[in-house]
């Protein structure tokens, strides 16, 4: 197996590859998770679970490529538990979207399955549909891979979008923040892109809801003049009024150092006095150091509402990348996130302003260790756990952890 190192710089890098199908290379993946852990909730609070396990699920990812064609697929299935006060539930066979690492947050989910269909009818020309095309140009936020691998992480510290009942956010129970950075122009679509070698790419999809009464398009692309240096834009939403536009560039200094930065404009369109009308930019830096094969990638950014009642939200975070030997290899993500005010909780004229004059825009932090062993080229298990706090808005805590085991079979 390539070194992780390896491909989180190749993810930084080359992210607008003609290739950039989820699974990367024809053949197929295999990943078996198992979990325990302790659910959301209070410390000590009586109607919270104990630690306890909670299943297993597996997820299969094929690619075939066959001439000018490409079909790619993933499908999850589990073993798995309800979370109760009194009692471990019976076990059930399901096809589950909910993401492993992240279990014990019945908000956060992703696909169940997903199936693309391309075509490649000349060098650097694709075209095809797919619920998970995973089409992207330029750096954004680290992801370090999909949900059901064990690299994977919190994104943007967790910052959370949400309102409480009044249409309002931040709420109460929201550390409130999340940019949507729109460099991921095709997912659930149809869409078509050109490479021109390693000089440039543009791409254009009509993505999942497209009727022609409300017609929306997204475009992206980018452009590197020369090695060191990579452009990229894109917009998401076109033709509708609440588009998304993003922009990100690439600093290639050397193969151990590495520059990202990118923006986005969220809600292009609506009202200004409307909560999802939101920028954020941010950055990050990968450092390589060869000798003792260590990197580390810090990241950082800042969002804010255009909206004059909500305060800026702020998260910082990292990972580092330990590769002990060529087959052990150890890592972590680490972040800190503290989430936008609404200002009238503390305005003495707020109708609500007894109860909420000491509110903040609350604070998130989460720590991910984790530590793999590659058995041989196509076998790899790992351990990793998880520890997430959260403070409220109204001070009030929660936190969760989690212990997951990863058992990965890749054929290529």
């Amino acid at each position: 197996m390539k070194k992780i190192i390896l491909g989180i710089a190749v993810s930084l890098l080359l992210i607008s590859s003609v290739s950039a199908q989820v699974l990367k290379k024809m053949g197929v993946n295999n990943t078996l998770w198992s979990g325990a852990g302790l659910p959301t909730g209070k410390c000590g609070d009586s109607d919270r679970p104990d630690f306890r396990w909670v299943g297993l699920i597996d997820t299969f990812q094929a690619r075939a490529d066959i001439k000018q064609f490409t079909v790619d697929g993933m499908l999850a299935w589990g073993a798995l538990t309800n979370w109760t006060k009194d009692h471990v539930e019976d076990f059930t066979i399901v096809n589950t979207d909910l993401q492993q690492f992240r279990f014990m947050n019945e908000h956060v989910y992703s696909n169940s399955y997903y199936l693309n269909f391309l075509v490649h009818p000349f060098e650097g020309f694709d075209a095809g549909f797919g619920t998970k095309l995973s089409w992207s140009v330029g750096p954004s936020p680290s992801k370090d891979g999909q949900a059901w691998d064990y690299t994977a992480h919190v994104i943007q510290g967790d910052f959370a979008t949400g309102s409480d009942n009044r249409g309002m956010l931040p709420a109460k129970n929201v550390v409130a923040g999340y940019v949507r950075y729109a460099n991921n122009y095709a997912s659930k679509a149809i869409g078509v892109r050109y490479k021109y070698k390693d000089i440039f790419h543009i791409g254009a999809a009509i993505p999942d809801g497209f009727n022609t009464d409300r017609p929306a398009a997204n475009f992206g692309g980018s452009v590197q003049p020369v090695d060191f240096l990579l452009i990229a834009a894109a917009y998401e939403g076109a033709f509708i009024d609440n588009g998304n536009v993003y922009t990100g560039a690439t600093i290639k200094l050397s193969d151990s150092f590495i520059i990202d930065g990118y923006f986005a404009y969220d809600g292009i369109g609506q009202k200004a006095e409307s909560p999802n009308v939101i920028w954020g930019t941010g950055g990050g830096v990968y450092i390589k150091f060869e000798k003792i094969n260590l990197a580390i990638r810090p990241e950082a950014g800042f969002s804010a509402y255009r909206h004059g009642d909500y305060t800026n939200a702020f998260y910082t975070g990292g990972r580092v990348q330990w590769d002990i030997t060529k087959e052990l290899h150890l890592g972590c993500w680490a972040s800190g996130a503290w989430g936008a005010e609404y200002t009238k909780w503390h305005d003495k004229d707020y109708w609500d302003y007894e109860r909420t004059k000491n509110w903040t825009g609350g604070f998130i932090f989460n720590i991910r260790p984790d530590i793999a062993f590659d058995i041989n080229e196509k076998h790899t298990i790992a351990v990793t756990t998880e520890y997430e706090s959260i403070i409220y808005p109204d001070s009030t805590s929660r936190d969760k952890m989690l212990v997951g085991f990863f058992w990965r079979y890749k054929s290529f």
